[in-house]
């Protein structure tokens, strides 16, 4: 706290403060007392359970517990008996998580976009300074046409890539580098352009 706030006050209710003295017996009882000033570390004090703990900038503490997810579970959840660890409960539930779906659009925020309208699609850049990896799946009748310029594939003539066509029925797997760039995954049924 700033040097100019008061840390403690004074528990008038359960020691008494004389008006003018205080016995030495007073003072101990006074001192043993003392309660923290709003903020902070009084709302840490005044917490019935332990463990983890989320402060705000307004003076709230709260306790708080890791909780299991989607095949992932916690030991030691509160951190009471040393360190928290977590661990996979449940392998395919945890990669099925992992496996995020978006439906007719071609985002970052996804690792699967399923498309079921033939038509053509903006692949979007890929992450900065990252390796991603992003899945396209055509379960469309007809074609689905993947545009991106930053594709790093050449086609048959070294041209650079602009477009990959994926037939119906297909899929398109695009890794990128830390650079920027997508790579296609070889496929013989994919048309790149």
């Amino acid at each position: 706290m700033p040097d100019s706030t008061k840390n403690f006050a004074i528990d008038t209710s359960n020691a008494p403060v004389g008006a003018t003295t205080v016995t030495r017996a007073q003072f101990i009882d006074i001192l043993e007392h003392l309660n923290y000033v709003s903020g902070n570390i009084r709302s840490i004090d005044e917490l019935a359970t332990g463990g983890l703990l989320s402060i705000d900038g307004t003076g709230n503490a709260n306790a708080r517990t890791l909780e299991a997810s989607t095949g992932l579970s916690w030991s030691n959840a509160t951190g009471a008996a040393g360190n928290p660890s977590i661990s996979i409960s449940d392998p395919q539930s945890a990669w099925n998580a992992l496996h995020s779906v978006e439906s007719n659009t071609i985002t970052n925020t996804k690792l699967v976009s399923v498309i079921a309208s033939a038509g053509s699609y903006a692949l979007p850049a890929p992450p900065s300074s990252q390796v991603a990896c992003k899945v396209v799946i055509n379960s469309s009748s007809g074609d689905v046409v993947i545009t991106s310029g930053d594709l790093a594939d050449k086609d048959a003539l070294g041209n650079a890539t602009t477009s990959v066509t994926i037939p119906s029925k297909n899929m398109a797997i695009f890794y990128s580098d830390n650079s920027g760039s997508w790579y296609l995954q070889n496929s013989s049924r994919l048309l790149i352009q």
